[in-house]
């Protein structure tokens, strides 16, 4: 018999299908919260997929991110390209839904969703789906314009981060959690 404790992680048969829906500024912490929250997450445009390899397996959590689209597989240089922005959304919805279907049990979408309907689609699939949904709002972080354009992992012009703020919505229905993170839960 195999020594089970050579795996990382085992998972009960009744483990729960959720989509975390990250939203924040950028420069507000998304992608390092997802990285800490998720050690061993894997980008779902590099995911195998393949049922009986990896994350497509349903084990390991896969994030899902129009800023994929922009990143190059092979040397991970990202190239923004205003014109092909909302074919970035577009292509997310796809890997978002394929993921899903593959049985996927923890899926992370990470995008700034600066307005409440702008990941209303996201969550509409994945209560057709069966997947419970929790919405991670990290807004600014706690930073400044200044600081949120300065800590930002992608060349985001001030300007843009100012405009985003002034046209954030915050959902009234969250609930306040003891590490400071606004929290909107979805359950079937």
């Amino acid at each position: 018999m195999a020594d089970q404790s050579k795996f990382h992680l085992t998972y009960p048969e009744a483990k729960k299908a959720v989509l975390y829906i990250i939203r924040g500024m950028p420069g507000s912490g998304k992608s390092t919260y997802v990285k800490k929250r998720w050690p061993n997450v894997t980008l779902s445009h590099v995911a195998p997929k393949a049922p009986d390899m990896g994350p497509a397996r349903g084990y390991d959590p896969i994030s899902v991110s129009s800023d994929h689209f922009f990143t190059d597989v092979v040397t991970g240089e990202y190239s923004f390209d205003i014109k092909k922005l909302s074919q970035s959304h577009n292509w997310a919805k796809v890997q978002l839904i394929e993921a899903m279907q593959r049985g996927v049990m923890t899926i992370i979408l990470d995008n700034t969703h600066s307005r409440l309907w702008e990941y209303e689609i996201a969550m509409r699939i994945a209560e057709a789906l069966n997947y419970e949904v929790e919405v991670i709002d990290l807004f600014d972080g706690g930073c400044t314009d200044e600081e949120l354009f300065e800590r930002g992992i992608h060349p985001v012009p001030l300007e843009v981060i100012q405009s985003q703020r002034e046209r954030w919505e915050h959902g009234s229905a969250n609930l306040v959690t003891p590490d400071g993170q606004f929290h909107h839960k979805l359950r079937r």
